[in-house]
Parts: structure tokens; sequence; C-alpha cells
């Protein structure tokens, strides 16, 4: 495995939270950010989480933001997805669909809290199977 992906892939998804954490410093509206933007980050934070899982056990993966294909195949590998690591599949909407103004409704501070939520499971579970 090569040094980038082992030292980087770790702490990328960490990295893309900060900037969708919900302190009230950061608040979007503070920060003339769309919640369209932090969602993205957040689906962004659990995909870049599960390809460190992937490299760091070796596991050949195709280029996707869809985190039930990325899931499916972990488990295809026996690696055992808990049901809040799972529940976060449905921030693959993010990825493309919300991100294109007037296809989607606008997202409420509830789909980004949601979305921070189930992004941070999937981090901290991927630290967890990394050491």
């Amino acid at each position: 495995m090569d040094h980038f992906f082992i030292r980087v892939y770790p702490i990328y998804p960490r990295l893309i939270l900060l900037f969708t954490d919900p302190l009230p410093s950061r608040r979007p509206e503070q920060r003339q950010i769309y919640l369209e933007d932090l969602c993205f980050q957040a689906q962004l934070a659990a995909e870049k989480a599960l390809k460190a899982v992937y490299r760091s056990k070796d596991i050949r993966f195709g280029y996707t933001h869809d985190l039930a294909e990325l899931m499916d195949l972990l488990d295809e590998h026996d690696v055992a997805i808990p049901e809040p690591v799972d529940a976060a599949v449905i921030l693959t909407r993010y990825a493309v669909q919300t991100r294109y103004p007037g296809v989607y409704p606008p997202l409420t501070e509830e789909d980004w809290n949601e979305a921070i939520n189930l992004a941070t499971q999937v981090t901290q579970w991927a630290s967890s199977l990394m050491g």
C-alpha cells in the first residue's frame, strides 16, 4: 500500500468533518455556505472513511460515490457493517443530486445535522478498524 493512503486517508474524513461542524460559530448562515454544500462534505467524509478501510485492508475498490456500493463490497470481503454505519447510505444523495439548485427542495438544518451524525458514525467506525 502506498505511503499517501497509509498516512492521509485515515485523517482525511476527520478533516472534512471540521468544515461541517455544527458549532454556533460555524452556522451556515454566518458563513454564507449552503447546507447542500455542507451535506456534500459529510457524504465525502463518509466516502473517504470507507475507502480508507479498503486501503487499510488492501482491498481494491471502484471509484464511486455510492456508499451502498462501497459497503456491499466491504461486506463481500467479510467486513461487517454495523447498523449505524449502514444507515449512512442515505448520504449518497448528497454526492450529486442535491448539489444542483432547483432539482430538489432546499435542505434543512435537520438534514445537515443528520448528515453530520451519520458521517461521524462512519468515520469513527472506520478509525476503529484501522487502529
